[in-house]
């Protein structure tokens, strides 16, 4: 299972977590309902980011 967070620019957020010591694993891949990003964070967990498009 992943856990998605909605954010309104997946590219910017994604940006923001590796800057503060987290690992890019997937994206940002759009998809016909909006993109989305893999990312794991300093702890190892991995979670996902959501971008509704527009």
């Amino acid at each position: 299972m992943n856990v998605y967070i909605e954010v309104d620019d997946v590219s910017a957020y994604l940006a923001k977590v590796v800057a503060a010591g987290g690992k890019k694993l997937v994206g940002p891949v759009d998809i016909p309902t909006g993109t989305f990003a893999w990312f794991q964070d300093p702890g190892g967990n991995m979670l996902g980011l959501w971008e509704n498009k527009r």
